[in-house]
């Protein structure tokens, strides 16, 4: 089963700190490259602080829980974090939920 939260955006403006990891995201060309580059920003997320306070802390998807889209998944590991176009649009998913 996963929940699905809205979603949120990182900017390198905002969080200069993970300039690195979400570069390596972009340029990711195959999946896995980008699941395990999505798994770095995840983990870079929950172990850096800004403003006295880990980023996921501050970003807070979990504040929005009954914004947040419940289903059942079979087979492959949907993961934590999933990349999405500007406009919302999904590109790719990650690993680690």
């Amino acid at each position: 089963m996963v929940r699905e939260y809205p979603s949120f955006t990182l900017s390198t403006e905002q969080y200069p700190e993970l300039e690195l990891e979400i570069q390596k995201v972009y340029d990711a060309e195959e999946p896995a490259q980008r699941g395990e580059a999505l798994a770095d920003l995840e983990y870079k997320m929950n172990h850096s602080t800004h403003q006295g306070e880990t980023i996921i802390d501050l970003v807070n998807p979990w504040d929005q829980y009954d914004q947040a889209d419940v289903y059942t998944i079979s087979g492959e590991d949907e993961g934590f974090l999933k990349i999405s176009d500007v406009d919302g649009s999904n590109t790719d998913t990650t690993t680690d939920e």
